[in-house]
């Protein structure tokens, strides 16, 4: 009854898109394999109008396969998936493949309230505004729906040409919006909203090209979004357990930034420094080589001068070259002895400076003696002035002492007064500290535990938009001429089936439960009482004969019970395989549907006709 609701709707929605059915046409079971493509050709007209397809169905069998994998594979692109889909499924349909296409494609149909709504609106609207997006919105489904193929593609059908496609190019873009946290305060806030106000352009003139606009803007406002993200990812992992509120997190953050520029340029002066150095003391060493030979060479030159009129044999390539070479030695040897006396000043300077630093050392020791000494001295001074009055001046120092001592007895006993006051003062300020320290280590668990639950939260409320927003779609693609209530009227049947099953399932749950809890008790009363008999007839079977065969016995019975019970359990075990064997047979038997062998043959030996007349017709 259920399907044959299913069928009536969908005979009612092929009616409406113009697809021929006899009036006594009632069940997709009484459709043909014409049938199931005629009904197909009408669906695809609605969904697909750009679609070349023929208006009549071929009466080659060649043709009529190659037609109906290219139905075929049309349905595929526009998303089925509710099983697999080829030829066979178009050109010997049986019920339940016919009715999941044919259902799946009339649910995608647009409505007819659609439809006319669309038409009102474009016809009424005065804003073009309506059109627009009515227009951007068609052009995006139908985009939807095809598959990008390259342009040397032979088998694209809907091959689009993108040439006049431009390149992604984006440029940097100042947002015109300021930001809370790009900003400290309200004022600097107002003085920056006044300095975009005045002097930044509009965004739309901000990139050389106007084509670049669109992607430069998505492209400045996803660093954004990006920045905030790592700001927010930063904070949680790093800034809650520092104890600062944000803005100091960011100062500190700052600092160590600044701090480490700092420190990483000191160390690149210094570094060229030392180079520059090094580099100044060979630059030196080889002008002062090339001061020498241009002296020599101009001391030659003078010379030759001189003796201008005096007749000089010309030198060979040969005394030249060793001429050079030995000035050449020689200014090697000069600047090997430099280089030696460089490096023997050097370390006399480091040797200076380290005498030098023990000097130091042994003056700062020799100021601490002396300072000792003098204290001495003046001790031992004031000890030799006091001698000629010894007892009067050690009367005064006993009571000097006595009265050092009683100034300690007394304040000894007040602290004795004061010590239990502090410590306890003491004790309650730790144990509030801990306590203070405690609350808020606790504050920052729920803290960290709420905010995974808000993000957890949140990927459940997207995921809850997106399902949403998919129903939307279904709910939208659904037609709505056909009457509710023969789902809700189908959808009330199928509850009421399944709290049935429910009960039944529950039974059979409950009967199976206590069946295994007496097998399981049983099993142990068993046990118990062969281990005890056994016992007791062993203890017999020693002295007496009888006894010894009342033991085989008992024995010999637990073992055939035994392979009585895994024999029980494996006729169990094998019924619910034949039972699984049984149910999988009936859904391939399903699935397979109404084979004619008799129509499959005479196709093939069709084909095999037309294969022959093309081999003739090519030789």
């Amino acid at each position: 009854e259920r399907m044959e609701e299913v069928d009536g709707i969908i005979i009612n929605a092929l009616r409406e898109v113009g697809c021929y059915l006899d009036k006594g046409v009632k069940s997709v079971k009484q459709f043909q394999g014409d049938t199931v493509i005629q009904a197909v050709f009408a669906c695809l007209k609605k969904l697909e109008p750009s679609k070349q397809l023929p208006e009549a169905i071929p009466n080659g069998m060649s043709a009529r396969v190659s037609l109906c994998a290219d139905l075929a594979k049309t349905i595929k692109k526009l998303g089925y998936n509710k099983g697999d889909i080829g030829y066979h499924q178009l050109l010997y349909p049986n019920e339940n493949d016919s009715r999941n296409i044919l259902g799946w494609l009339t649910r995608q149909l647009p409505s007819s309230e659609e439809e006319l709504s669309a038409e009102q609106s474009q016809s009424s609207s005065k804003d073009g505004a309506d059109v627009l997006w009515k227009s951007i919105e068609t052009s995006l489904l139908s985009l939807q729906k095809e598959s990008w193929t390259p342009h040397f593609s032979i088998s694209s059908d809907n091959r689009r040409n993108y040439g006049h496609v431009h390149n992604l190019h984006t440029q940097h873009v100042q947002n015109p919006f300021v930001l809370p946290s790009q900003v400290p305060s309200r004022a600097a806030a107002q003085e920056a909203r006044e300095y975009i106000k005045i002097n930044v352009d509009f965004v739309t003139r901000q990139p050389a090209r106007r084509v670049d606009v669109i992607p430069s803007i998505l492209e400045t406002n996803f660093s954004a979004f990006t920045a905030d993200k790592e700001r927010e990812e930063e904070w949680n992992a790093e800034g809650l357990d520092s104890g600062l509120n944000p803005v100091q997190f960011r100062n500190r953050k700052k600092g160590k930034i600044l701090q480490e520029m700092s420190s990483h340029i000191r160390y690149t002066l210094d570094e060229s420094e030392a180079i520059f150095q090094k580099s100044y003391v060979a630059d030196s060493d080889n002008a002062r080589a090339q001061r020498q030979s241009n002296m020599s060479r101009y001391a030659n030159l003078v010379e030759y001068t001189q003796e201008e009129t005096v007749p000089v044999q010309q030198e060979s390539e040969e005394d030249v070259k060793k001429r050079r070479e030995e000035e050449i030695t020689a200014l090697e040897g000069q600047l090997t002895s430099v280089k030696q006396k460089i490096e023997f000043i050097r370390n006399e300077m480091e040797s200076f400076h380290t005498r030098m630093r023990q000097v130091d050392a042994n003056l700062l020791a020799e100021d601490e003696k002396f300072k000792s000494l003098e204290e001495d001295y003046t001790v031992k001074k004031k000890i030799m002035e006091m001698l000629p009055n010894a007892d009067f001046h050690i009367a005064a120092l006993k009571e000097q002492i006595q009265q050092l001592a009683r100034n300690i007895k007394s304040l000894a006993t007040e602290w004795e007064k004061k010590r239990p006051v502090l410590i306890e003062t003491y004790r309650k300020n730790r144990y509030d500290i801990l306590n203070r320290d405690d609350g808020s280590a606790g504050l920052l668990d729920e803290i960290r535990s709420m905010r995974v639950q808000i993000k957890e939260i949140d990927g459940e409320i997207r995921k809850k938009d997106e399902e949403y927003k998919e129903y939307l779609d279904q709910y939208a693609q659904m037609p709505r001429n056909v009457n509710r209530s023969q789902y809700t009227r189908r959808i009330l049947d199928i509850v009421k089936q399944v709290k049935k099953q429910k009960v039944e399932i529950n039974k059979i749950l409950i009967d199976t439960r206590a069946l295994q809890k007496e097998i399981n008790t049983n099993i142990d009363s068993l046990g118990r009482i062969f281990a005890l008999t056994t016992e007791l007839v062993f203890a017999d079977a020693k002295r007496d004969a009888a006894a010894k065969e009342t033991y085989r016995g008992i024995v010999g019975m637990h073992d055939k019970f035994k392979e009585l019970s895994d024999l029980i359990s494996e006729i169990g075990n094998n019924s619910n395989a034949v039972l699984d064997l049984e149910e999988r047979h009936q859904q391939l038997k399903v699935r397979a549907g109404p084979l004619d062998v008799n129509q499959i043959t005479n196709d093939l030996e069709a084909i095999r006709q037309e294969n022959a007349q093309l081999l003739a017709q090519l030789k």
